[in-house]
């Protein structure tokens, strides 16, 4: 699914708040199919990183007047991952709560529905990799269904514009 000009525009603004209340490295980029991440940290195994993409939600019964699949300006959904520590921890894992907050807080004002991934200990945080010899998803480490921890629909009152 293609990604929407506001989910880059609330991936750079989310970018621009955390680079305000946390000291981890922040930097803004792209995955596969085009939808924007947000990396906080250094990114490596077993540190203190984190992951959020935004995407708009899919709405696969949706076509426009071609037939193709409609373009959705909202709701959005914002992924969020953390890599376990040695202790299993299906938590934090190496983030302190002192990073961690900040990134949650921040995600939730955003108004979008808020997914929890957590990865096992030691693989680290990855987006889509893709085999481009046989265009199939070759690794997708992060965020698949067996690492979803918990979710948040989003708030229906605060931030309009991002929710409805």
């Amino acid at each position: 699914m293609a990604t929407t000009y506001k989910s880059i525009e609330m991936a750079h603004c989310l970018a621009d708040m955390l680079a305000k209340r946390t000291t981890l490295a922040i930097v803004e980029s792209f995955d596969y199919y085009g939808q924007p991440l947000v990396k906080v940290g250094a990114g490596a195994t077993t540190n203190e990183s984190l992951l959020v993409r935004i995407k708009p939600i899919s709405f696969s019964l949706f076509t426009d007047v071609l037939g193709l699949a409609q373009n959705t300006y909202t709701p959005h959904v914002a992924q969020v991952v953390v890599e376990t520590n040695a202790a299993g921890n299906t938590g934090v894992g190496y983030v302190t709560p002192a990073n961690l907050w900040p990134v949650l807080a921040e995600v939730y004002k955003l108004g979008t529905r808020i997914e929890f991934y957590a990865v096992a200990n030691g693989t680290g945080i990855t987006a889509v990799v893709t085999d481009l010899t046989t265009n199939t998803d070759a690794v997708q480490t992060s965020i698949v269904a067996a690492n979803l921890k918990s979710s948040v629909e989003f708030d229906q009152y605060q931030k309009m514009l991002a929710s409805q």
